[in-house]
């Protein structure tokens, strides 16, 4: 059985305390977990460099990558539902150019990240 549970947003919302109740609620999705994750998550990878960048090379542009920590680390968002996500790509390119890699750390969309980027699209 496919049971799809409801996010709910709050419209003008009273204050809430044990017992005054939330008075306008509004159903703004009814979807599959799992379809609802794949479709509004979204994947990072983290890469630690050995040494720090002061500004991206341009060669790295396609991918789109931010900057952090004081330039010892690079993220890169991407489609894990995607057949060319990117990643293996990145990752030759990199070590094309002479980066070591340090540390490499995956990270995905939780369910309540989801949630809450709805709720706040108000």
């Amino acid at each position: 059985m496919n049971v799809k549970q409801p996010l709910l947003r709050a419209m003008k919302p009273e204050v809430i305390t044990e017992d005054a109740p939330i008075r306008r609620l509004k159903v703004v999705l009814v979807e599959d977990k799992a379809e609802l994750m794949g479709r509004l998550g979204k994947s990072q990878l983290l890469l630690q460099l050995d040494h720090a960048l002061e500004t991206l090379p341009e060669a790295l542009a396609p991918w789109h990558l931010e900057l952090r920590q004081n330039g010892t680390e690079l993220a890169y968002g991407y489609d894990v539902r995607s057949d060319a996500s990117g990643v293996p790509g990145l990752l030759r390119k990199l070590d094309d150019m002479g980066f070591a890699v340090k540390h490499m750390q995956t990270k995905q969309s939780s369910l309540e990240e989801i949630f809450v980027s709805l709720v706040s699209q108000g």
